[in-house]
Order: C-alpha cells, then sequence, then structure tokens
C-alpha cells in the first residue's frame, strides 16, 4: 500500500515538474488582444497612483467577473507590468486545476468500483495537463477568467461527489459539503466568467449518470428539491427572459456579426466536432489560436458537412443515454463535453470558434480516452502498461514546440498563420508585426492576398510609415460596402493611420481621414467602444481643421455610445474652455463629474486637469 502511494504521489510530482519545465519559455510572451483593454488600464493606475480597485469589475460579461478582476488587480499591485509574473499565475492555476482534475477523476472511478483506482485518475492528468490545446488558455493572460471558472466548478463537484458518498454511507456532514459545492464553489466560478452557471447542469449530469440519484426516500426529496432551486427553476426563468427579449437574442445581438442565429447554430455543429478532433488529435494543423476561417453553414446540406455533424452528434447523445448503465463513465464523458458548451456553443452571438472553450469540456472528452487506455493496457505485461505513458509524451513534446512559439508575439502569430494561412485576423496581425520590424515590402505582399477594406487601410498605413504622406486620391482605395462589417482590426487599422497624423509623422489631407471613418461608422460596426474610439478621432480632426462645433458634435456622438465613458465630455470641455465658452465648458464638466461619481474607473487625474482649468477662468473673472 505505501509502495503504490509513493508512485501515484511521485508520478503526479513528475507531471507537474514537467508541466512547470515545458511552459516557463513561454511566460516570456507579452499582453496580447483582450489583454490590453482589460488589464493595460490596471498598471497605468498603478503607475499614476490611481485606485486600482475602481477596476474590480470588468466590461466583458453581465456580471463583472470580480473575481477574476481582483486576482488581477493583485497581480498590478505585486508585479506592475512585468507580465512574466502574470503569467505564473496563470500556470499556478493551471496545475490546480489539474490536482483538481486528478481528484475528480479519482472520485468517479470510487462512485462506479467503490474502491481507489489512482492509475486511469494520474493518466488522465497527465493528459490533461500536458494537451497542447491549452496553450491558448494558460498563456493568454485575460484567460484566466476561464481558468479560475473551471477551476471553482471541478472543486464544486468534488465537494458534492464527497456530500453524496457520505448521504450514502449514512456519515455526518454529507449536506454540508454539498451546500458548501452550490453556496461557496458555484458563486466563486459564476463571478469568475459566467459559464460558471453550468455548474448545476454538470452537476445534473453526474448525478443522473453515476449516482443515478441513488438515496434514501428523504434524501432522494432533498436531492429533487436541490436541482429545482438550483437547476430547473433558474432554467426556466432562463428560457422565459429569453423568450421575452425575443429580438435582442435572435436578431438584435446577430447585427454586428456576418452569421445569423440560424447560421451560428449550424455551424456549431461542425465547431464542436472539431473541438473534439482538436482534443483527440493536437497537431498543429487541427490548432490555432484564430478560426475566422472557418466556413458558414448556410444551411443543414451546405456544406454537406452540417448534416454529418448533426448526426454525429445525435449518435454520439444517443449511445452515451443507451450505455448509461452498463458504460457509465463513457455516458459520462459524452455528456459532461456537450454540457459545458452548453453557453458559448448555442444562441448567444459570440465568435464562432475559440480554443479555451474547452479547458473544462475536453475533461468529458480525455475521461474516455484514458478510461479506455487504461481498459485496454491495465491487464497487459508491465511493459506494455508503460504504453498509455507514451501518449502523454507525446502530447508534451507537441505541447513544448506550441509554447517556445507561445514566448514571443513575433514567433506566435507567425507559427499560427503557418498553420493557418486563410485566417484574415492572422494575416493582419502578421501584416501588423512585420511594419513593426521595419519589413514593409513582406507585409504589403501579405496584405495584398486578402481584399477588404481592413486590409487596405493597413496598406495605406504601411505607405504613411514609409513616405511620409498621402495623397487623396490613395484614399479611394478604400471602400466600404454595404454588407460590410467593420470589426475591431480594421477599426484599429483607422485608429493607426490617424494617430501617426495627428503625431505629423505622416501629412494627408484631414477631410479624406474624415470622410474615411464617416464610411466606416456607416457601415455595421459590432463594437461600441470602436465606435466611440472613431467619433473621438473624427472629432480630433475636425479640431484640427478649426470646425469646433462640428468637433464638439461628433464628441456628443461618440459620448451616446457609451455613456459611462466620460472622456468625450472632459475634450469638449477642455475644447470649450480654450474657445472662451465657459458656461458650455461647465455644463460639460459638470454632467462628466457625475458620471465619475459612479464609475468603477478612476478618472481623477483628468477631472482634476479640467477643473484647475475652468477654476483659472472665474479667478480670472
Amino acid at each position: 500500500m505505501r509502495t503504490d502511494n509513493l508512485t501515484w504521489k511521485l508520478s503526479l510530482f513528475i507531471l507537474f515538474i514537467a508541466c512547470i519545465y515545458i511552459y516557463v519559455p513561454g511566460l516570456n510572451g507579452t499582453f496580447l488582444l483582450d489583454d490590453f483593454p482589460q488589464l493595460s488600464p490596471l498598471i497605468e493606475s498603478v503607475d499614476d497612483g490611481g485606485d486600482v480597485w475602481g477596476y474590480l469589475f470588468s466590461r466583458s460579461g453581465y456580471l463583472g467577473r470580480p473575481v477574476s478582476m481582483s486576482t488581477f488587480i493583485m497581480n498590478s499591485l505585486l508585479y506592475g507590468g512585468d507580465t512574466w509574473y502574470w503569467k505564473a499565475w496563470n500556470l499556478i492555476i493551471h496545475m490546480l486545476t489539474g490536482l483538481a482534475i486528478f481528484i475528480f477523476t479519482a472520485q468517479i472511478y470510487r462512485i462506479i468500483y467503490n474502491k481507489k483506482m489512482l492509475y486511469p485518475a494520474i493518466l488522465l492528468t497527465g493528459l490533461w495537463l500536458l494537451h497542447p490545446l491549452h496553450v491558448s488558455t494558460v498563456l493568454y493572460t485575460v484567460q484566466r477568467m476561464a481558468q479560475l471558472s473551471a477551476l471553482f466548478i471541478l472543486l464544486g463537484l468534488i465537494f458534492y461527489i464527497i456530500g453524496r458518498l457520505r448521504l450514502i454511507s449514512n456519515l455526518q456532514r454529507g449536506w454540508l459539503y454539498i451546500g458548501t459545492a452550490f453556496l461557496l464553489w458555484f458563486p466563486l466560478a459564476v463571478f469568475s466568467k459566467e459559464n460558471g452557471i453550468l455548474f448545476p447542469v454538470l452537476v445534473f449530469v453526474l448525478e443522473y449518470f453515476l449516482f443515478k440519484f441513488n438515496a434514501a426516500p428523504d434524501q432522494k426529496k432533498h436531492l429533487k428539491i436541490l436541482f429545482l432551486c438550483f437547476l430547473w427553476l433558474p432554467l426556466l426563468l432562463g428560457v422565459a427572459y429569453v423568450l421575452f427579449n425575443y429580438d435582442k437574442w435572435f436578431f438584435s445581438s446577430y447585427l454586428s456579426r456576418n452569421f445569423t442565429f440560424t447560421e451560428r447554430l449550424l455551424t456549431e455543429f461542425r465547431v464542436l466536432l472539431l473541438y473534439i478532433n482538436q482534443i483527440i488529435f493536437p497537431v498543429p494543423v487541427n490548432l490555432g489560436f484564430f478560426h475566422d476561417d472557418i466556413a458558414i453553414s448556410k444551411s443543414l446540406v451546405n456544406p454537406l458537412s452540417t448534416l454529418f455533424s448533426f448526426l454525429t452528434i445525435v449518435f454520439l447523445l444517443a449511445y452515451g443515454f443507451i450505455i448509461r448503465f452498463k458504460r457509465p463513465i463513457v455516458a459520462f464523458g459524452i455528456y459532461f463535453f456537450f454540457a459545458s458548451h452548453l453557453l458559448e456553443s448555442t444562441i448567444f452571438s459570440l465568435e464562432l470558434m475559440f480554443e479555451h472553450r474547452n479547458y473544462l469540456a475536453s475533461f468529458g472528452v480525455l475521461l474516455i480516452l484514458s478510461h479506455y487506455l487504461y481498459l485496454v493496457f491495465s491487464t497487459k505485461t508491465d511493459f506494455i502498461k508503460f504504453t498509455p505513458v507514451l501518449f502523454i509524451v507525446i502530447a508534451g513534446t507537441i505541447l513544448s514546440f506550441r509554447v517556445l512559439a507561445w514566448s514571443s508575439e513575433y514567433s506566435m502569430y507567425l507559427y499560427m498563420y503557418k498553420h493557418r494561412p486563410d485566417s484574415k485576423r492572422l494575416a493582419s496581425t502578421v501584416a501588423n508585426i512585420y511594419v513593426e520590424n521595419g519589413f514593409y515590402d513582406r507585409a504589403r505582399t501579405l496584405l495584398d492576398k486578402h481584399s477588404g477594406a481592413g486590409f487596405r487601410i493597413q496598406s495605406l498605413y504601411i505607405d504613411c510609415q514609409q513616405k511620409g504622406s498621402l495623397s487623396k486620391g490613395d484614399f479611394n482605395q478604400v471602400l466600404f460596402l454595404n454588407h460590410d462589417i467593420v470589426g475591431l482590426y480594421t477599426a484599429e487599422a483607422i485608429i493607426k493611420l490617424a494617430n501617426i497624423g495627428l503625431d505629423k509623422k505622416c501629412q494627408f489631407n484631414s477631410d479624406a481621414l474624415i470622410q474615411l471613418i464617416v464610411d466606416a461608422l456607416a457601415s455595421r460596426m459590432p463594437d461600441r467602444l470602436s465606435r466611440q474610439k472613431l467619433f473621438m478621432y473624427k472629432a480630433h480632426y475636425l479640431h484640427k481643421e478649426k470646425r469646433l462645433d462640428d468637433a464638439i458634435h461628433a464628441l456628443d456622438d461618440s459620448f451616446h455610445e457609451y455613456n459611462l465613458n466620460p472622456v468625450p465630455l472632459l475634450l469638449a470641455s477642455e475644447w470649450l474652455i480654450d474657445s472662451s465658452q465657459y458656461a458650455l465648458a461647465k455644463k460639460y464638466y459638470q454632467q462628466a463629474h457625475e458620471i465619475t461619481l459612479n464609475s468603477r474607473r478612476d478618472y481623477s487625474v483628468l477631472i482634476e486637469q479640467v477643473k484647475n482649468r475652468l477654476n483659472v477662468t472665474d479667478n480670472a473673472k
């Protein structure tokens, strides 16, 4: 017995050391994409001596994700902008989640076989910890939100299992463990990221396929009440809310997307199978940070793979239901995977595909894979028993190459683009990297392979950097079509072009830039913050042309796009002070000040700056 205990402890220790060793080079990477709007303000607030706790609630998600944001705030206070430590926290959370995976798996086998079976738990933990798919969650700093949500869900499931086993054995404190699962770990998961709301669903899957509501009559009654309160009633209220807001969920929220509600649902059938393929065969060609190159399903037979995917999913769900008594672990794994995707792969108008959505869901697939590996090799010779270890070694090897690619922004995006050359997002991002490193011809050659307004604007930016000026004719290269959606990258391309104009690093006609912004705003643009920024840059160029009234109107439009941000109002106040319109300047200042009183952001520096200028004018009078 002592030898067995030493073996599994040593095995876990080796897995964690291997995980650290492989991931450490990737900690040198920088912030990426959504990291900047979420995390950069924290660092800037620390540098400016502001109130970082004003950022406790994120603009992402309906609930603000305060649990995750509190960890980011601690990082900003402890380490400032040193991203190595931020990513190291992600790695620590990854290993803690791996430990939770081990305990959870061991408990599952205890339910089924009524004894300790640690070998399959170690096998699954190794596959999960070293799976290449999870790189884009662990090393993408802001995805700590997904990590924490997964960790707390797993801890909740572990506590639920312990509580249920104690109830079955008539031991004390069974309901205490179950209560802790729902009243502690469940809220922590939800307030880390909204998909934590799936915890009661996953508990029901656990109960239905593994425990099968095996309990004394009074306990069974209490379990039904538990699920009524935490699953069925909230589910009913959620469905009612969606139906009463039918237009919002099924039409309005999709106006900014290049797919409809129906097209998203159809495409997700294929995406779910792609996820399973990524989990089972994590080779570079199957992986990728961006998946905007995936074809949208226009109908059940266009493309035909949509129908195949739909029938495959129906088969898997039916098969899992049929074998629930004979092979409960397999049935549980199937339903765990699909249940984990109920929020992000159904009705919500999210982007079609992202790898981090499998951080928890992959457990279901890997549970089935490791279970069959265990069954096949557990009765073989000692030599063959080591064969499953080979799978862990292969996963770790692929992981190491992917982590090395993520060690710098330059190598990461080039690595991704090599394997997904049809991704327009990657093409745009790689072109930006070429420009930043002075490889203008490479960037232009890459952009010429793609069509669209965003790519043409990037080309203008390159010309601006090289030649130092643009003509009106150059701007005529950009054409926004009626069906165009101006995404974040196109908006950022316009902003970069506008900035080098304001910084006098490139000369061009202000009216041409203003018209470019007007055309972009007239197209569909999904992100209100991008619209707000473009209106502000329009205002800057109008102000540059001494068209103050038009500039103030543009700032009004900017503020109305997102009326929790007082910056457009404060800027309007400053410009009005410059033109001696003090009464109107005070009006804008007072409105901005009222917003800052209830804001979770620290605008004290800007407020004081405008206030001092107004006080000076009052004293001058």
